[in-house]
């Protein structure tokens, strides 16, 4: 009496609802990473994307390694008497479909892998708040005057905020500094006019600076640097009062590309 022709339909629990359970938190889970990762740093929407695509690609993938490779290995166990390797050699080659699913599945699960861990380690935002000495600083001079064409002139012997980035050099290229000012003052308003000004020091040289508000981020450039990088904060408060004196207050240093 010959033997029954093994089964070629996927085992039904596979697909159970407990799995689709799993899966749809898995989605759930990855779309949270994503989004914890761009509201704490400075990624941009072509990263969420790519970050969502390989979390996705991870979690998907493996999911279908894993069901191909039940399918193949209830298979294989069909005749007892020869050994592993060989029943799975051969349970892959009577279910091509299934065997070429695994195998891609399995490149896509090493490929998302690759990318993700690429991607925290050397591309990813660094949220480096924590790691500045001082963060808190009063009582913050006017350091601009107009010049004579109309544009910002800084007054010599104006002191300004010096806050040094970790690493040696650090490990992006740019830094995005968040400052808020308070009012030193009983009376007037020094916040409004006031514009926080972040220039970067790349290996002890001063570079380009940006303006910004307070609560606004400022974006700067270190991508040159070979030893260390800094980034300095001055005060420019635009209608050129002298009487006006802030508190400044660093919410937000992260290093990025």
């Amino acid at each position: 009496m010959s033997a029954a022709p093994p089964r070629t339909d996927p085992p039904r629990d596979l697909f159970s609802p407990r799995r689709g359970v799993v899966f749809g938190a898995g989605i759930v889970a990855c779309v949270v990473a994503v989004v914890a990762e761009f509201v704490r740093g400075e990624g941009s929407l072509v990263d969420a994307a790519a970050l969502l695509v390989g979390y996705v690609a991870l979690f998907g993938g493996g999911n279908a390694v894993y069901e191909r490779g039940y399918q193949l290995g209830r298979y294989a166990r069909k005749v007892d008497a020869e050994s592993w390797t060989t029943r799975i050699v051969r349970a892959a080659r009577q279910h091509t479909r299934i065997t070429w699913t695994a195998l891609v599945s399995l490149l896509l699960v090493l490929a998302a892998a690759g990318y993700l861990a690429w991607f925290y380690t050397s591309a990813s935002s660094q949220l480096v708040t924590g790691d500045i000495e001082r963060l808190d600083h009063l009582d913050l001079a006017d350091c601009y005057v107009e010049g004579p064409n109309g544009a910002p002139e800084r007054l010599e012997g104006c002191d300004g905020v010096t806050l040094r980035l970790p690493g040696s050099p650090p490990a992006r290229g740019h830094v995005t500094v968040v400052g808020h000012l308070t009012n030193q003052s009983d009376t007037g308003s020094c916040v409004d006019p006031a514009r926080i000004v972040v220039a970067g020091q790349v290996d002890g040289i001063a570079g380009p600076a940006t303006r910004a508000r307070s609560g606004e981020p400022a974006v700067v450039s270190i991508e040159d640097a070979t030893r260390t990088a800094a980034v300095e904060i001055t005060i420019d408060q635009v209608h050129d009062d002298p009487v006006c004196r802030v508190a400044l207050q660093i919410t937000k240093v992260v290093l990025h590309h």
